[in-house]
């Protein structure tokens, strides 16, 4: 019962922490599976995108504490170009389901 509750807060830090170094222009979601879906408008090119997932990676590893716990998140990224959000948003989608379906190795 106090674990959903506690695992909520943890997102939120999580999703608070990922918005403070992303653009208000951006799009920022959480999917049915707890990951953060973002949508970077406007960049110039793959550097762009690399410099702000490291920002957003560096923020989100710093330790989390709820209640007296502290928790340490480590993330992965994956990144599309494209040159509008509903591509963006279906190549995310689509590089998800390939991640999930891939064998393990």
């Amino acid at each position: 019962m106090h674990g959903d509750a506690i695992a909520e807060e943890v997102l939120e830090s999580v999703r608070w922490r990922a918005r403070s170094v992303i653009r208000s222009s951006d799009l920022l979601s959480l999917s049915d599976n707890d990951e953060l879906v973002i949508v970077l408008r406007g960049l110039r090119d793959l550097h762009d995108a690399q410099t702000v997932s490291a920002k957003i990676q560096r923020c989100i590893g710093e330790p989390i504490v709820v209640r007296d716990h502290k928790f340490h998140i480590s993330t992965t990224a994956g990144m599309a170009m494209a040159d509008d959000d509903e591509t963006a948003i279906t190549l995310t989608q689509q590089m998800r389901e390939a991640l999930l379906t891939r064998p393990a190795r």
